[in-house]
């Protein structure tokens, strides 16, 4: 060793070594972890919102398409709707938390589809911001840039711009945050456990920051926990995710112990010895990461047995989703996860509805890609490098949270298709971050290759273990390294430079991709066709863009119209050629035959369809429809009794049984049918109707009005309930509450010809009641409505009271001549939108005629007859008048002596004022002799019968007979 010129030895030159600042992580954007935020998080999440909508915004301007009505059912449109939501198995799944955020938003935008966009795409961004924050407290680099991806993937357009997958929108905010909170929750948990080794460490009995850690840390699990339950009430596709946290939690542990170990060369408190392990401290460690997720595997295993339930009970119930064995079902989850990550990577020609495979477990292709799948992950878990330990990370959540939709479960879109792009929702992040991240350490890694270390990722040993050689640098040594650590620089920086360029190329591309993406949601017509171009050989695609097709050609008339439907029928051949067991088709074909009047053709589709499959009660069900619109009765009733001989919790088929079983006469078993159909299906506002129609034509006036009620709160725009309800409290003198519900039953249809009767009905009945005059001639017959295919053939309730109701609301009398001005034009109202209602004519004379006007009375007297030719009240009332008006001209004995003779007729003689109008005709005609005989006679039979007032009128009239003089109305 040479000596300086002082004699002095020389000191050894110092060692290069890498900043401090190396040994701890990066201090990004208040990262978890690093002792203090230098960056607020808000500016970097606002640009995840605005690129959100930015991308998503294509979406807000598209309609309701495929299942939105079952997602927006009955009872999410009733404001009673949540018990049955939250308590009852009648919906076809069970994500009652999804179905209460629409039942809330259906109060806010009813129609309105922006509404429903708005909140999907907010939902998305959220899960957006919650993927970055986790991915931070993960300590992956890039963690802005995957969270980014994430927000504008093209995969994720099905999930955001489909309303029906609300359930996938809201899952996942829950689902993150679940995992967000369970992350701090593991942090607090390891924080006590120091600070209680620091406490103890110190004589420290009070342990006051111990205590403090404990309670935070239970704060955040019971959140996570109650996320956690939030997200499977959603969806409970989100089972999987404990095993996620596990991982997680895992990965943790490992980058902690990576850490300690590459700063102190000590194990830490929570992580055991990984280069010396023993069997103890393993188990040890593994049992208390397991643990604290017992809840969470507990609410995974009870709902996801709920859901299955509902999959084959309700959605599915007995059709065949897929008909290969476990082994077919094992095969095809290896395609579909390869699949999944080829979408992820080159997220082109995304379809609505994939080719179907068929995968055959005897071949051993068949076998290949799930092979690849096992050894490649095998091979991560064998490897000492660390980028593979990242890649199993992100491999295992991903095929993790895959598992409920690669088929070991049916699932009914299965029967179309073995992939959809809203089924990788969930575990798309996975691959993102993976890719997203892990390119971000390999151009970013003297940033981020601390905070990383044992990550998984690329990593470079920052710090010379203790044996390392301190060899000594001479001025050109320095020199030299002063220009490599320059040049290096100058590298990185072109790499990074490099890496941000390619990364918001890539990020514009994804973006306009799922823009493009959202227009194919524009409507359901531009969805099938899209999927058409794509998929030509999809047989759901074109039966349903043929129905969509037929849908708008109703709305159309002549030419057009066959020119639609005749499109639309094309589509559904194709359909039948692509797959020729395909009912829906089939029955689809039969309705457009209907509609252009090929009947006989119609109902050779509909016996094809129960041929294709028997145990389909479709079939019965549209053929039951056909023979209803030919009045074959007897015939639509087979095919119901059939309908529910396979489908017996199918409620629709027992109301159109008892519809037709009333239409027979059969009253009881009728009845019967319908409140079956209420037991099966609460909200069916048509079954409650005719339950509540039966129940009032027996004279139970409470009950109906209770089933009324009840339609009209489940379905607020049912007019026909609303009428029938106001004729239900008309008969219990409820005037006001009648008069409402009319008022509401012909506000939503002011066409409905029965609604104005009935009100004017009421006003007659109302105002003859509280005057104390005779209702007789106010209230026509129970009178039957027109039956159409999908109207049930029921009778119409008359608001005739008979006896005043306990408590029953009361309204100023009007006017006579008000109430006969009102009453008439609710008749006349009636006749202009039903000209041939003879019950409105017959009504509308005897208003008339009071008024004054005869000749219009008669004319309306002789319309009801000739439509009704044997209606004993419009004979008698002709009868009297024709016989009786002060004006000559309008007088007609001999016509009136027929009218009333053939109403005696068909009263076989025992009715005194039927009787009496012959007597009155016959002293018309210069009959006297017979009209006192036939006078007497009816004065006689009013005496017996006890009506003394109408016997001395009668007996009055006999003297003006005697006298040879007839009678005359004042």
């Amino acid at each position: 060793m040479s000596k300086s010129k002082n004699g002095m030895a020389p000191l050894p030159p110092v060692p290069r070594l890498h900043a401090p600042r190396a040994l701890h992580p990066p201090q990004a954007h208040g990262q978890p972890g690093s002792g203090r935020s230098t960056r607020s998080p808000l500016l970097p999440a606002l640009l995840l919102l605005a690129a959100t909508l930015v991308t998503y915004w294509p979406a807000l301007r598209g309609g309701f398409i495929w299942d939105d009505d079952v997602m927006l059912n009955i009872y999410v449109k009733s404001p009673g709707g949540l018990r049955y939501i939250w308590c009852s198995t009648i919906l076809p799944d069970f994500f009652p938390l999804t179905s209460t955020s629409l039942w809330l938003e259906w109060r806010l935008w009813g129609m309105n589809t922006m509404g429903y966009h708005v909140t999907n795409i907010l939902l998305h961004a959220g899960s957006a911001i919650l993927l970055w924050r986790i991915l931070l407290r993960l300590r992956l680099p890039g963690a802005w840039l995957a969270a980014m991806v994430f927000a504008i993937h093209p995969v994720n357009v099905e999930s955001v711009a489909w309303i029906t997958e609300r359930k996938n929108t809201l899952a996942m905010v829950f689902c993150l945050a679940s995992v967000l909170w369970y992350l701090r929750s593991a942090e607090r948990r390891v924080s006590g456990v120091k600070c209680q080794v620091s406490c103890a460490e110190r004589s420290d009995v009070q342990g006051s920051k111990f205590e403090v850690q404990s309670s935070r840390f239970s704060g955040d699990y019971a959140l996570s926990l109650l996320c956690f339950l939030l997200a499977l009430l959603s969806k409970t596709a989100v089972v999987p995710l404990p095993f996620v946290l596990l991982l997680c939690d895992l990965w943790r542990s490992r980058i902690r112990n990576t850490r300690a170990s590459i700063t102190t060369g000590k194990v830490t408190p929570d992580t055991p010895d990984t280069r010396h392990p023993t069997l103890a401290s393993r188990f040890t460690f593994y049992l208390s990461r397991f643990l604290p997720l017992l809840p969470f595997f507990a609410l995974s295993f009870i709902l996801g047995l709920v859901t299955i339930w509902f999959q084959y009970h309700r959605a599915i119930g007995p059709d065949v989703v897929q008909k290969g064995g476990f082994g077919s079902r094992l095969a095809a989850a290896g395609w579909a996860v390869w699949f999944y990550l080829s979408k992820d990577l080159l997220p082109l020609n995304l379809s609505f509805v994939y080719p179907r495979w068929e995968v055959n477990p005897y071949k051993l292709i068949s076998w290949l890609p799930l092979l690849i799948l096992l050894i490649g992950g095998l091979v991560f878990l064998r490897s000492r490098r660390t980028w593979a330990k990242g890649a199993l990370f992100g491999l295992g959540c991903f095929v993790l949270m895959l598992l409920p939709v690669l088929g070991f479960v049916g699932i009914y879109f299965q029967r179309f298709s073995l992939v959809s792009d809203h089924w990788q929702y969930f575990a798309i992040i996975a691959p993102i971050a993976l890719i997203v991240c892990g390119l971000s350490s390999k151009f970013n890694s003297d940033k981020s290759r601390a905070g990383v270390q044992g990550s998984g990722f690329r990593v470079r040993e920052e710090v010379q273990g203790p044996k390392s050689k301190v060899q000594s640098e001479g001025p050109e040594d320095a020199r030299r390294g002063g220009r490599e650590e320059h040049a290096t620089r100058n590298t990185q920086h072109v790499s990074r430079f490099t890496f941000h360029t390619l990364a918001c190329l890539g990020l514009i591309l994804l973006g306009l991709q799922s823009r493009r993406q959202c227009s194919v949601y524009h409507s359901e017509q531009a969805m099938w066709e899209d999927t058409l171009k794509k998929n030509p050989a999809c047989w759901l695609a074109h039966n349903n863009l043929g129905l969509s097709i037929a849908q708008k050609a109703f709305a159309l008339s002549g030419q057009s119209r066959k020119e639609s439907l005749g499109q639309a029928m094309e589509h559904y051949r194709t359909s039948l050629k692509i797959e020729p067991d395909n009912i829906e088709a089939r029955l689809n074909m039969g309705s457009a035959w209907i509609a252009l009047g090929g009947l006989e053709d119609a109902k050779a589709e509909f016996e094809a369809a129960q041929s294709c499959n028997p145990e389909n009660g479709l079939g019965y069900y549209n053929l039951g429809l056909l023979f209803e619109q030919l009045g074959k009765i007897p015939q639509a009733e087979a095919q119901y009794r059939k309908l529910v001989s396979v489908w017996p919790s199918y409620a629709a088929g027992h109301d159109r049984l008892g519809a037709m079983l009333e239409a027979r006469g059969k009253q009881a078993e009728g009845e019967a049918e319908f409140a079956q159909a209420v037991r099966l299906q609460p909200g069916m506002v048509r079954a409650l109707n005719h339950l509540g129609l039966s129940l009032q034509i027996r004279g139970k006036t409470t009950e109906a009005i209770s089933l009324f009620r009840q339609a009209v709160e489940f379905e607020p725009d049912f007019a026909e309930a609303h009428r029938n309800l106001a004729v239900t409290l008309a008969r219990q003198w409820r005037w006001n509450e009648a008069a409402a519900e009319f008022s509401e039953a012909v506000r939503l249809d002011p066409n409905d010809p029965v609604a104005h009767y009935e009100w004017g009905n009421l006003v007659l009945t109302a105002n003859q009641m509280k005057t104390g005059g005779d209702t007789g001639n106010l209230v026509g017959d129970d009178v039957r409505s027109p039956s159409s295919a999908r109207a049930a053939p029921k009778g119409l309730l008359t608001s005739s009271p008979t006896a005043p109701g306990p408590g029953g609301s009361r309204s100023p009398i009007p006017p006579i001549g008000t109430a006969l001005n009102q009453a008439a034009g609710h008749f006349e109202a009636a006749l202009k939108f039903r000209p041939d209602y003879p019950e409105a004519h017959y009504q509308l004379a005897t208003v008339l005629e009071r008024r004054g006007q005869i000749g219009q009375a008669i004319a309306h007297f002789r319309e009801a007859i000739r439509l009704r030719p044997d209606w004993i009240e419009a004979l008698n009332n002709l009868a009297w008048v024709l016989a009786t008006s002060p004006e000559s001209a309008l007088r007609n004995g001999p016509e009136a002596v027929r009218l009333s003779a053939r109403a005696v007729e068909l009263t076989h003689t025992n009715s005194a004022g039927h009787l009496d109008t012959l007597a009155t005709a016959y002293a018309e005609s210069g009959e006297f002799p017979r009209a006192i005989e036939v006078a007497r006679k009816a004065a006689s039979m009013a005496e017996n019968s006890k009506e003394a007032q109408m016997a001395n009128e009668i007996r009055e009239r006999i003297t003006l007979y005697e006298a040879g003089k007839p009678f005359r109305a004042r």
